[in-house]
């Protein structure tokens, strides 16, 4: 599924309980190879966000599955 990090990560560092206890040392995006672009280049409404986009810009690290499903020059492409 799509989610915004941000409303978590805000979560963390402004509530004290958490806080003292858990540090966000980086945000991991999962994305499925075969249907990343797909969900990359969907058109929204006007005023909506592409939750998509917004994960993958707001990621440290971009971790790749479903790669078993995709050609080499699919993965090339998409790595680019």
């Amino acid at each position: 599924g799509l989610a915004d990090p941000a409303p978590i990560v805000y979560t963390v560092q402004t509530n004290p309980k958490m806080s003292d206890n858990y540090h966000i040392d980086s945000i991991v995006c999962l994305a499925d190879c075969k249907h990343i672009n797909q969900h990359l280049d969907e058109v929204k409404p006007e005023g909506a966000v592409n939750e998509a986009q917004q994960q993958v810009a707001f990621a440290d690290k971009i971790l790749l599955n479903k790669i078993d499903l995709v050609t080499d020059d699919e993965k090339t492409k998409l790595k680019s």
